[in-house]
Formats: structure tokens, sequence, C-alpha cells
């Protein structure tokens, strides 16, 4: 079937001016580019006063941590805005390679709850599994290396014995060969942050070897922004590979410090091949155990749960509680089915319900969800912010954890909210570099295949703009998005690196 877009003004993913051109599509595939006559197509949408562009790619995407590319396979809510295709497999934490407690594991770090059955191993049977039943937008994973070390050392915090990684790497390469896009790690979790720079160089190597992009959330949010920063940029010149830093928000209390950082990363860009993604929404989500003391954390989940159950810590708690500032903007994200009620009250509110302070509220909180909880803050520096997002290094990424509930909740709309913020800033950053940030930039550090431009041969993914809303969205040449009303048709792919 041919499908033809009819003189929009296109914008393909570089940073050349746009160019009004009509988009021949037969099959997957965009065939020609240039002036064409309607009747040589069945399908004809007139673009005249439209922006066109390359389909959005969500690199930091939480689908399968949630399970949504199973129980929402659709995924209008991303078609919607013009996300045509994501990557999973962020935060250390990936839906295959999967183990016997992988599952339950992933459901206790990430406060899921929804069930699944699990009837796959490696990489290559879980994108056979996806293929099968069928995807709204295309997906990759990356491997998730906190799911990984799991199966070796549980919860214990310890070095990996030389053979122990040897035998993770083995998993990792394989992974790789049956078209993993990476490896990523989160070094903010307490059952990751202890490890060693020896253990994290080693799988900086691997995925250089490899040509794999590193996924890296480095450790800034624990008063070490520069530090943890550094230790990236190291990572990323001695291995020579692709490194991305995730989230890397603009936390209040680090605002002078972040800004210092970020022309660091800058300064060092060019002898690294080091980008960071960023979040226009302005907010962080945090899982509730990290609020707790640093020495708390480190001694693993039981004793978490025992010390916030313990009378005697809770004076110790409630002094260190009342110096998060965090806290006092913060929404209660995600929570046990058994009190899914609380999902989207402000913690203030809970409190005041409870005619507790905002710090006891917070530690009766983690007590009644036994840490299975996240909260969700606007506490990020707008004017670094602004700069982070206008940063050449940049991409624009979804909001870190966001439950496709707390996502409706709050209207999350992050890359129509990123267009329409470079609204009234085109002197600073111009739409075409805009738009490449959330299309062909992405595309090419983690090598997707033929996607992220407008180009002849390459997959149609394409998203048709009219008033910085999507009116038509296209993807692997099907039209999913017919004046603005989601088709309902699974036309994504699996998509292998």
């Amino acid at each position: 079937m041919a499908l033809l877009i009819k003189q929009g003004l296109i914008y393909d993913g570089t940073d050349a001016p746009p160019v009004k051109q009509d988009i021949f599509i037969r099959g997957q595939q965009i065939v020609r580019l240039g002036s064409f006559s309607s009747k040589d197509a069945e399908t004809v949408i007139d673009a005249r006063g439209a922006v066109v562009t390359p389909g959005f790619i969500d690199l930091t995407n939480a689908a399968d941590h949630y399970f949504s590319i199973f129980t929402d396979p659709f995924q209008e809510d991303l078609i919607k805005q013009g996300v045509t295709t994501i990557i999973g497999g962020n935060d250390g934490f990936s839906l295959a390679p999967f183990f016997s407690d992988s599952l339950n594991y992933l459901r206790r770090r990430k406060s899921v709850f929804q069930k699944i059955n699990v009837h796959w191993q490696t990489v290559k049977e879980f994108l056979k599994v996806l293929e099968k039943r069928g995807l709204g937008v295309n997906f990759g994973t990356l491997v998730g290396y906190s799911t990984l070390r799991h199966f070796l050392g549980g919860e214990e915090f310890r070095d990996l014995t030389e053979n122990e990684l040897a035998f993770l790497k083995k998993i990792i390469i394989q992974s790789f060969k049956e078209g993993a896009f990476g490896l990523s790690l989160d070094l903010t979790r307490p059952e990751t942050r202890f490890i060693n720079n020896y253990e994290i160089k080693k799988l900086a190597e691997v995925a250089a070897d490899f040509k794999k992009v590193y996924s890296l959330h480095s450790r800034y949010n624990f008063g070490q922004l520069k530090e943890g920063v550094e230790e990236v940029i190291k990572i990323a010149s001695d291995s020579k590979g692709e490194v991305e830093i995730n989230y890397f928000e603009p936390l209040k209390e680090f605002s002078p410090v972040y800004r210092e950082t970020l022309k660091l990363i800058e300064k060092e860009s060019a002898q690294t091949c080091l980008n960071f993604d960023v979040s226009p929404l302005g907010s962080v989500i945090s899982p509730i155990d990290n609020f707790l003391p640093q020495s708390v954390q480190e001694g693993g989940r039981e004793k978490m749960i025992e010390i916030i159950s313990s009378f005697h810590w809770e004076k110790g708690l409630l002094e260190h509680f009342s110096q998060i500032e965090f806290l006092k903007e913060a929404i209660i994200a995600s929570v046990p089915p058994t009190l899914k009620f609380l999902s989207g009250k402000s913690l203030k509110e809970f409190a005041q319900n409870q005619e507790i302070n905002l710090e006891a509220a917070l530690l009766k909180l983690m007590r009644i969800t036994y840490l299975k909880a996240s909260l969700f803050s606007p506490q990020v520096d707008n004017l670094s912010l602004e700069e982070a997002m206008l940063s050449p290094r940049s991409f624009i990424s979804s909001t870190k954890n966001l439950a496709p509930s707390l996502a409706k909740l709050k209207n999350c709309q992050t890359f129509l909210q990123f267009i329409r913020w470079t609204e009234s800033r085109k002197d600073l950053l111009p739409l075409e570099k805009a738009i490449s940030k959330i299309t062909a930039g992405p595309a090419q550090k983690y090598r997707i295949f033929k996607r992220g431009f407008i180009k002849e041969n390459y997959y149609a993914d394409v998203v048709i703009l009219r008033g910085n809303e999507p009116s038509e969205v296209i993807i692997n040449g099907r039209l999913v998005l017919k004046d603005g009303k989601p088709e309902k048709i699974l036309a994504g792919k699996v998509l292998k690196s």
C-alpha cells in the first residue's frame, strides 16, 4: 500500500533547515522525497501548513518495567505525543536476561505489582515473545546489569569474584549478539552504589568492544554530583565507548554545582563519546528507600525494614528526614495495590489526613508499604534545566520510573512539552536542532538502524504536527494516528542492534 504526505514542512532529523516536500511511502519504507501526483498513492495526507518530523525516540521508557508493553500493547499515550520508538532495560533492570527470582526482584525494586507470566530467559527468547504478541511502537532493550548481578549475589553487598564477573560478561556478550542495544547500570541504588571501579570499568570495556551504549545513572544525587560525573567521564575516556548519563536532572539543592558539571561534560565531549539525557517536565521520581540515611541503606532491604520498624531508630530517622527539601512538594507516585488510593496524593495531604508532620508521614508510608513505594517531586532548578536542554550533548527523555498511571495523572507529554518550550527559544535552539535531540541524535547514539531521519530507504516512522500537536503518526508505513485519534494498530517492530 502506498501513502503520500503532501507539501509538509519537513524537518528531516539533521541540523539542516526545513524543506517543503512530499514524502512517498510504500510498505514500511520512505521510497522517495520530492513532488508527486496524488494519483500515485491509495492514501494521501494534505500536510500543507504542518510540520513533518521523524518519529520521536524515547531512550528511557519504562513500559517494560511496568509491563505495559504486555498490558497496553497499543501504547496510545505514547503515539498521541509522537513517540514511535522506545528503548527499555533502563536503570539496571531489564526483562531479559531473566532468571528464577528476577521478576520478584524487579517488582520489589520498582514497586510493580501487575501479574505477568514469564516464560523466557534470554534476550532472543524475550524479543520473540514480543514479536508474537505485537507492539504498538518500536521496542528495543538494554541489558539491565542489576538484574544480572542479583542472580549471583542477591541483595548482598559484596564484590564479585573474577569467575563471577567473567560469567556475567559472557551473558552480556550473548545478549549483545542477540540484539540488545547496550548495558544499563543505576549507581544510585543501595545494592549497586558500592560496586567498585574495577567492575564498572570492565563492563564499560565489554560495551565498547561491541560498540554498544553504556547507560549509567551516576551517583550524583547523594551529594556527589561533580565526583559522580567525573567518574563517568573517566569511564568514557578510558573505554573509548558510547556512554550515556541517564536522568541528569538539575535538583535545586545541587544547582550551582550542576552548571559547573554541565560545562565539564561539554568540555570533555571532544575527547569522549559522552551524552546525557534530561526530562523537560522538571520532576524527579525516587524510590522511597532513597530517603533513608546512606548508612541504613547499605544494610540491605531486610535491615532497612527492621530499622524503620524500630522505635529506637525513630528519632534519628525523623531528624534526617527534616533536612530533605524534596519532601515539601513530594507526591506519592507508586504504592502496593491495597494502598492505590494514596497514589497521586501529596505527602503533605497524607500527613494532614493522619494528623502528623511531614517527617512522620514519610516514616509511616515507609512502614505501611514495606518500602515498596516511590515519591514524585518537581524539585528541579528551572534555569539549570534550560541550560541542560540547550546543551549540544543532551537528549530529551521521559521522567525516571514514571508509572503509566501517574503519567496520565500528570499529563506528562514529555516530547510535546519540549517542542512547545523551544517555540520561545528559537534564537537559542532552532527547531531543527530541537527535533534532532529526540530523533536522529538518539538513533545515531544507539545505532538504531534506519530510523530517526526522514530519508529515502529509511523506515517510515513519521509525525505530522499541526499547532505542535500530532495529527497523524505513521509507524513502519502504517497510519496509527489519524486526525489526532489512535487507530488501534500494532504497527511497531522489535528492534535489534
